[in-house]
C-alpha cells in the first residue's frame, strides 16, 4: 500500500481538473472605500451635465444663447458646469471602468484562472445593453425630436411663403 506524501497529494491535486467557479462579486470588507466614494463623486457631475443636456436642444449645450438669454443665474449655471463638470466626470469614471477591469482580471488571474474568457464575457454584455439603450432610448428620442424639427420647419416655410395680403 502507497503511502500519502505532500507531494504526491499536490500532483494527484494538479491532474485533477479544477471545478471552475462562477465569479462572484467582491465582498463589502473587500472593497476599496476610495474608489467606491469616487465613483459616487463622478455619477452626480454625469447627471448634472445630462440633464443639462437632455433639457436643451442639442447645440445649446456648447452655446447655451442658440436656447435663450445667457444672463444671471443662467449664466452662472452655465459656466459652472463648463469649468467644473463637462467632460471631467466622464474622464473620472472611465478611468474607474479601467481600475474595475484591472482589479477584476488581477483578482481572476490570483484565483489561477484565465481573465480573458470573463472580460469578453463582460464587455459582450456591456456592449449589448449599449446597443439596445443607444437603439431602443436615444435613436427613438432623437427621431421624435427630429420629426418635431422638421414639422415645425415645414410650418415655417409655409407661413415665409404665403403671398403678402
Amino acid at each position: 500500500m502507497a503511502r500519502s506524501t505532500p507531494s504526491n497529494e499536490s500532483a494527484a491535486a494538479a491532474a485533477l481538473p479544477r471545478a471552475e467557479t462562477a465569479p462572484q462579486p467582491v465582498a463589502e470588507k473587500e472593497r476599496i472605500v476610495s474608489i467606491e466614494a469616487l465613483r459616487g463623486f463622478a455619477l452626480p457631475g454625469i447627471l448634472y451635465m445630462n440633464i443639462q443636456a437632455f433639457s436643451m436642444v442639442s447645440a445649446a449645450y456648447m452655446n447655451p444663447t442658440v436656447y435663450g438669454d445667457l444672463h444671471g443665474a443662467n449664466y452662472a449655471v452655465w459656466l459652472a458646469g463648463q469649468l467644473f463638470a463637462d467632460l471631467k466626470f466622464m474622464s473620472i469614471f472611465s478611468m474607474l471602468f479601467g481600475a474595475g477591469i484591472f482589479l477584476m482580471t488581477s483578482r481572476v488571474e490570483a484565483s489561477g484562472r484565465r481573465p480573458a474568457a470573463l472580460h469578453y464575457r463582460r464587455m459582450g454584455w456591456l456592449t449589448l445593453f449599449g446597443l439596445l439603450h443607444g437603439s431602443l432610448l436615444w435613436c427613438k428620442s432623437q427621431s421624435k425630436m427630429q420629426s418635431t424639427e422638421a414639422a415645425g420647419s415645414r410650418k415655417c416655410r409655409n407661413v415665409c411663403r404665403r403671398p403678402a395680403a
